[in-house]
């Protein structure tokens, strides 16, 4: 999906993927939810209706994608109380 993480981070981490799968018809620039045959399910924004694979069906729209909090996450502490609150 190209979500961005920590370069630190080298293990891969699961993603919750919340998909809309009433929502079938294109749509430019949204993530899609294609079925391609032989590939299997793929998640990939389109500029293009041509782009879209060939024979590959959509089957959802992505609506909205969580990454889970992570150790590596946190913030170093500055000396600052002010600074490392968590609020």
């Amino acid at each position: 999906l190209g979500v961005p993480l920590p370069e630190i981070l080298k293990d891969p981490v699961d993603l919750l993927v919340l998909v809309d799968r009433a929502e079938k018809g294109f749509a430019e620039r949204k993530f899609l939810v294609i079925d391609v045959p032989g590939q299997g399910i793929t998640i990939k924004a389109y500029n293009l209706k041509s782009e879209l694979p060939e024979g590959g069906e959509i089957v959802g729209r992505v609506v909205y994608v969580q990454v889970p909090w992570l150790p590596c996450m946190q913030r170093k502490k500055s000396g600052f109380q002010e600074d490392d609150a968590v609020y």
